[in-house]
């Protein structure tokens, strides 16, 4: 484990669960984790129709259902009629896109930590941040590790300082901002989230002297993961639980 303002991260974390076992983003995929030995995963949260938090990644539901059309725009009744599973593998067409509540109710039972990433459409940045938190936050086991909160979104950042200033909280970037220092002072963070392709040892160096964490997002190559690490990378997401057998 490493640390960073005094947190505790694993350097390999699940990419929504273990996604190349079992379909992302679901109840199966976080416990394939557990059972491919990750400690920690990574899941989306986003609004269905009538502000229930659900964990999803994408803004249609086509990708990774048997659904179409906005997922916002879909009552929690409907998102549970619909597989999230049957696109992977018949063997998980009974997959369902699960509430915000039933993945943290299972994380928390295979003791596990996890890393909650908002995913708010626009306009709903606040709503999100509160739908995600409020009641995990009430429900959290003090004994546990605190989670990380991470998002694109500023105001989604922000609004979860707001409404957690001691859980971490991560701004992610699929390229680095020249204002990244102020921006990082403006929010509050504790580390930055980074896509590898944007990643370089000069900018993961500069955000370290500065007292952030870097987390990479996704390495799946057992040399790309360990040249991260040389750079002083904290964390990195991964799909391959091969990666995390061989690190």
């Amino acid at each position: 484990m490493v640390k960073f303002h005094g947190k505790k991260y694993p350097f390999l974390i699940g990419h929504r669960g273990s996604p190349r076992k079992a379909p992302e983003n679901t109840l199966a995929s976080f416990l394939r984790a557990k059972q491919d030995g990750f400690s920690w995963v990574e899941f989306d949260v986003t609004l269905a129709r009538g502000g229930t938090p659900v964990v999803f990644h994408d803004e249609t539901l086509e990708r990774t259902t048997d659904g179409n059309g906005r997922l916002e725009d879909q009552a929690i009744e409907s998102l549970k009629k619909l597989s999230a599973g049957s696109w992977l593998s018949d063997n998980y067409s009974h997959e369902r896109i699960p509430k915000r509540d039933e993945a943290l109710m299972l994380i928390g039972q295979l003791g596990m930590g996890f890393n909650m990433e908002l995913k708010p459409v626009d306009g709903r940045e606040r709503e999100t941040a509160e739908a995600a938190i409020f009641l995990a936050q009430a429900a959290w086991n003090e004994k546990a590790d605190l989670p990380l909160i991470s998002s694109f979104s500023r105001l989604a950042i922000l609004s979860a300082y707001e409404i957690a200033p001691n859980w971490p909280r991560s701004l992610l970037f699929e390229k680095v901002e020249d204002d990244w220092k102020e921006i990082g002072k403006s929010l509050n963070l504790h580390s930055f989230g980074m896509d590898d392709a944007c990643v370089t040892r000069e900018i993961i160096q500069k955000i370290k002297s500065e007292g952030y964490g870097v987390m990479v997002y996704t390495v799946n190559e057992l040399e790309r993961a360990k040249l991260l690490r040389g750079w002083g990378v904290d964390s990195i997401f991964t799909d391959s639980p091969t990666l995390l057998q061989a690190i």
